[in-house]
């Protein structure tokens, strides 16, 4: 017989797993529904070792394609600001599944932009 501390954490696990598979393994969507955060959610995923049967080791061949554009704007003379925007697309059905699991939203392309900021010297 385990620990009570073994069963807390498998009864937590089995929630977490029931929670996406309602949520069709759409992160942000369980977390709302266990309460907790997604970042949390995201963390217990990892720990407890949780997969989707959408893991990118399912894959052979090519998954998604990425179209992404750039900029590097020199601000002085050691520093350069570089935004970025990127679109990403499924090439197969098994990808728009992957994709639609590790999406914020629950969609099969993803959107997404950031900033860099280098320092060289």
């Amino acid at each position: 017989m385990g620990s009570l501390t073994e069963k807390v954490k498998e009864i937590e696990r089995e929630e977490i797993i029931n929670a996406m598979n309602e949520c069709n393994w759409v992160m942000s969507r369980a977390a709302r529904k266990l309460g907790i955060t997604e970042r949390i959610i995201g963390y217990k995923i990892k720990s407890y070792n949780i997969n989707s049967k959408y893991s990118i080791g399912d894959y052979s061949g090519f998954h998604n394609g990425e179209v992404s554009a750039s900029l590097r704007i020199p601000v002085m003379k050691s520093f350069t600001l570089t935004p970025k925007m990127a679109y990403s697309f499924p090439l197969s059905n098994d990808a728009k599944d992957a994709m639609k699991t590790i999406s914020n939203d629950g969609d099969k392309e993803i959107f997404y932009g950031g900033i860099n900021l280098s320092l060289s010297f």
